[in-house]
């Protein structure tokens, strides 16, 4: 017999309920020259591969998408860049800040 699905999906929605009865609106930083929550950011590594990644909330996260959670690894080591700047990536290795943007 299958798992209770529509248990999965009433505990689901009982989650997602009380992250929004909790959740607080974060603008993105008034200097939106540096990497921040709710930056879009274009990085090139050492063998010239670009990857794009949007740091969002946990709850937002998805990683196939390049939404990854602002408390990740990788937004660590890039908090705070500006365009220009190398950063140290967690798995090893440089990167270069090649663009940074903010919806709205």
């Amino acid at each position: 017999m299958g798992a209770d699905r529509g248990g999965e999906h009433s505990d689901r929605a009982r989650e997602l309920t009380a992250h929004l009865e909790t959740a607080q609106p974060a603008p993105p930083p008034a200097d939106r020259d540096v990497v921040g929550f709710g930056a879009t950011v274009e990085l090139e590594d050492e063998a010239g591969k670009r990857t794009t990644y949007r740091f969002v909330g946990a709850i937002e996260a998805d990683v196939k998408r390049g939404a990854l959670s602002w408390q990740s690894p990788l937004a660590t080591a890039v908090w705070n860049a500006r365009v220009g700047d190398a950063i140290e990536l967690p798995r090893g290795g440089e990167a270069s800040v090649i663009a940074i943007g903010y919806d709205a």
